[in-house]
């Protein structure tokens, strides 16, 4: 026990010792470079961009572009707004379209009252006089008791093993099954 307590002694020891001699390290160091601390330098980018990077460069690229075509549009189009009015009244007086009128185009229909209950009334009385029937042959049976037929017995015996089948079959359990320290009690 004093053994494992002194080890854990000398394990934070160690520990502690090193931690001040880091944080000396740092302090040296800080003291030494009075300016902003220095980075180091990026790794320079591959001659040649991988296969994302040249599409993320096209991407800025067509972005651009269409900046610049909806600037000049822009630009274009407050110059010349008056222009672009008076062609879109003159294209709306020039209108094949009707003044807009809503209509429903659903009618109501005026429906005939349809009574199904002669037609429901016809089956529900085939359905009692089915039932009845039904019913009344199954009483008939119950009234004369029948004998049970006798089947004949075809390969309905379990049929007896050899001597050699059973040896055989033990054999090959013993093989097949899991071994003697693995089996239940129940087994056998």
């Amino acid at each position: 026990m004093t053994g494992e307590f002194n080890g854990f002694l000398v394990i934070g020891a160690l520990w502690f010792v090193l931690t001040l001699i880091t944080r000396a390290k740092g302090k040296v160091s800080r003291s030494r470079q009075p300016g902003p601390p220095s980075y180091s330098r990026p790794t320079a980018l591959p001659s040649r961009p991988d296969p994302t990077q040249q599409e993320g460069l096209r991407l800025q690229m067509v972005l651009g572009d269409l900046r610049r075509a909806l600037e000049e549009a822009g630009q274009a189009a407050s110059s010349s707004e008056e222009p672009i009015a008076r062609s879109r009244q003159s294209q709306r007086s020039d209108s094949l379209e009707m003044d807009s009128e809503v209509r429903s185009m659903e009618r109501e229909r005026e429906r005939e009252p349809v009574d199904l209950d002669d037609e429901a009334a016809g089956i529900e009385a085939g359905r009692i006089q089915a039932a009845a029937a039904r019913n009344a042959g199954r009483k008939s049976e119950a009234k004369q008791p029948t004998a049970p037929v006798q089947q004949p017995a075809d390969h309905t015996s379990a049929s007896g093993y050899s001597a050699r089948q059973l040896r055989d079959a033990v054999v090959w359990r013993e093989i097949l099954g899991p071994p003697l320290g693995l089996r239940d009690e129940r087994e056998g």
